[in-house]
């Protein structure tokens, strides 16, 4: 990848400078609330190369949209009430008009052993759609595990790959995988 993205949904690249100045407030609601949003930031400005542009707006997003691809990095979205999602009518105008969209480690939490065939039957209607429609609309979801590639299958969704958590690339080893 190369080039100019922009990174949804979060207001820095993963590269904070001078993050000690934050008062503690301010630096979590910069991270939307969760700490780990960090683990999933940093690795991504080394995986991609080019010019990544952190997210300031649906509106300004909107005006460069058909020039600038999006890079969406998605954590433990699905959810099964709309309320708890990551799937918000943002993102998706957001994917409706992007010349280009890549999705790493979406993820859907649930309790260990709990049925993906019911966990996908209990999201909301409205999720339920947008997860399709995003499927649709992308080449390749990349996901955290298998139970999301098996909520994301109930729902007729298959252009997924497991990737795992994305914060596993924040050694910046290239050959992680082995």
């Amino acid at each position: 990848m190369g080039g100019d993205f922009q990174i949804y949904p979060f207001k820095f690249t993963g590269d904070l400078k001078r993050v000690h100045e934050l008062k503690g407030a301010d630096f979590i609601r910069m991270l939307l609330g969760n700490i780990g949003n960090l683990a999933f930031q940093y690795p991504l400005r080394h995986i991609i190369s080019g010019n990544i542009h952190p997210w300031s707006s649906i509106d300004s997003y909107l005006k460069v949209c058909q020039e600038v691809p999006l890079v969406i990095t998605a954590a433990n979205w699905i959810a099964q009430k709309k309320s708890s999602s990551g799937i918000s009518d943002e993102l998706m105008r957001a994917v409706r008009g992007a010349c280009s969209t890549a999705v790493f480690g979406l993820g859907a939490q649930a309790p260990l052993g709990t049925d993906p065939r019911k966990f996908a039957a209990g999201i909301e209607p409205d999720v339920q759609d947008s997860l399709r429609e995003l499927g649709d609309m992308v080449k390749e979801i990349g996901v955290r595990d298998i139970f999301t590639m098996d909520v994301l299958d109930k729902l007729g969704v298959s252009n997924v790959s497991v990737l795992g958590c994305v914060s596993i690339f924040s050694t910046c080893d290239r050959n992680v995988e082995r």
